[in-house]
């Protein structure tokens, strides 16, 4: 599916619905690698990140289990996080 794939909460603008900015690393991803970038920005505990997740779908339509949202979720915190480490990393190259 087509993803922002840099949804950081500086790039979510609040109002009436939130509105997502800064579309330049848009392209295919998996779905739950902007979900699991989004989670990794708050300070959600489980039960917070379970609502989020079980809203996500009810929005969406997903025929998938919570159980399972939670491991794609789990799986793309890894990525997500390690994509975050190597472009803090890259920062002082290109200061």
């Amino acid at each position: 599916v087509m993803c922002h794939r840099d949804l950081v909460a500086t790039n979510v603008l609040h109002g009436d619905r939130p509105l997502f900015i800064d579309w330049e690393y848009a392209g295919p991803c998996s779905r739950w690698f902007d979900v699991a970038t989004l989670l990794d920005g708050q300070a959600f505990g489980k039960p917070q990140v379970a609502n989020v997740l079980d809203g996500y779908l009810q929005v969406t339509g997903l025929d998938t289990q919570l159980s399972d949202a939670h491991t794609a979720i789990d799986r793309q915190r890894l990525v997500s996080g390690a994509l975050n480490d190597l472009w803090h990393a890259a920062l002082p190259a290109v200061a």
